[in-house]
């Protein structure tokens, strides 16, 4: 795990046996951190990363975690297969809402490389209304609670099926902005967003070339400035042998690729980007060939000190979590 403030990161916390999937850090407190694992659970820090306990879960694949902005003591945690937690208690102590289970599309959630299985792959609490929450499943489309995760809807007609990251910006708090991998079956149809919370989209994904999508971050500041990661296909975007991947920045024309300070898109894979309330403008990408920070809203980016390790060049980044 690799922690750090401005453009110095060192090597923190190592854990034998983890596989970590997903960060959350308290917007109230940033020295609480969440890290949910793929077999070893749920596990929160008290000390900004340093040390570790792990919290009494039922399933062991945690793979989404988010806290509640409108709202810090409540954090959700989805996971595999595909359950939603909810802790009233900053993380201390989880409930699974249970309704999810009873909505009428979940026979045909499936994840194509191992269609046995779903799970939950993001959770965007509403910035301005607690106890509402969007949840994405993949695959199986995007659903949403307004009482805390007590009662769902279900996915829209026509509405996203594959979403990789969802965003709301607290200055547009109706408009939705999804990343997907639908735009791999259906060029054009990467970039969703919609005006209504999700009752309708829309697809304005002028000046891109790649259309299966990953990374999403927007500007604390401009709701309408962001940068979003993809790639032409899932082997492009994953595989470290054939790899590569690009990011781009959303101007007033569209979609423009951004190259300036980055590595080489050849051999780069699974691009995680991030910003915080706390620094407008800037936005953080972290690849397998290191973490790169922008503060002119991804026109340029610098590489920060980082200690890369050999085995990080060979496997895509799993979360990153900003604090602020």
């Amino acid at each position: 795990m690799l922690t750090g403030e401005g453009t110095k990161w060192a090597i923190g916390a190592r854990r034998e046996g983890w596989s970590p999937m997903c960060l959350a850090i308290d917007p109230r407190d940033a020295a609480r951190v969440l890290c949910g694992t793929f077999g070893a659970g749920l596990w929160i820090s008290e000390d900004g990363g340093r040390d570790w306990r792990q919290i009494e879960l039922a399933h062991d694949k945690v793979t989404a975690l988010a806290f509640d902005p409108s709202e810090p003591s409540t954090a959700w945690a989805g996971t595999e297969l595909s359950a939603v937690y909810r802790s009233g208690d900053g993380g201390r102590t989880w409930e699974e809402m249970a309704a999810l289970q009873r909505l009428a599309s979940k026979p045909d959630w499936f994840y194509p490389p191992r269609p046995e299985v779903h799970y939950v792959r993001c959770i965007t609490p509403h910035p301005n209304e607690p106890g509402r929450a969007f949840v994405a499943i993949e695959q199986g489309g995007l659903m949403s609670t307004r009482d805390y995760g007590e009662t769902w809807q279900d996915r829209v007609p026509g509405g996203p099926f594959d979403i990789h990251t969802l965003l709301i910006h607290p200055d547009a708090p109706d408009r939705l902005c999804a990343v997907t991998g639908d735009g791999f079956v259906r060029a054009g149809y990467g970039y969703w967003e919609s005006p209504d919370a999700g009752a309708t989209w829309s697809w304005p994904t002028a000046g891109m070339a790649h259309h299966y999508l990953w990374g999403l971050a927007v500007d604390p500041a401009d709701p309408d400035a962001m940068v979003m990661s993809g790639a032409n296909c899932p082997t492009a975007l994953h595989s470290p042998m054939v790899g590569e991947s690009f990011i781009y920045r959303r101007t007033g024309n569209g979609w423009v690729p951004c190259g300036d300070g980055l590595a080489d898109p050849r051999g780069t894979i699974e691009p995680l980007l991030a910003s915080s309330s706390g620094e407008p403008g800037t936005f953080y990408a972290l690849t397998n060939k290191g973490i790169f920070r922008s503060v002119d809203q991804g026109a340029s980016w610098q590489g920060l000190e980082v200690p890369w390790e050999p085995q990080f060049a060979v496997s895509g980044p799993r979360a990153i979590a900003i604090a602020g």
